[in-house]
């Protein structure tokens, strides 16, 4: 498991994003990411953060990747696709894994 802790924009609704705020601290907010110009998936979770993000704001917030991902390190940034649009970017600041490397 690993998790992305970085700073979200939420795309306003007038610019195709979404209508509703969302909350990363109820942990129910999946919407599926990609690294910008790449067409794989990958799905998230907000986590945490601030207790509303509304359309419009950036905020910092912690994201669980619920798939490991090559190619995620500090400054890259990722697209927030909910349904089949854009809605926000994720620039990574700092990427957690869970994963013990063996020797």
């Amino acid at each position: 498991m690993s998790w992305i802790e970085g700073l979200v924009v939420l795309l306003p609704e007038d610019a195709g994003g979404r209508a509703e705020m969302v909350m990363p601290r109820e942990g129910n907010y999946r919407p599926w990411a990609r690294i910008a110009g790449e067409d794989q998936l990958l799905r998230v979770r907000f986590i945490e953060g601030p207790p509303a993000v509304f359309p419009g704001e950036s905020a910092r917030v912690v994201v669980e990747l619920e798939a490991e991902a090559a190619g995620l390190r500090s400054g890259t940034e990722l697209e927030l696709v909910d349904g089949a649009k854009l809605v926000g970017l994720i620039t990574v600041g700092r990427l957690v894994s869970s994963t013990v490397p063996t020797s």
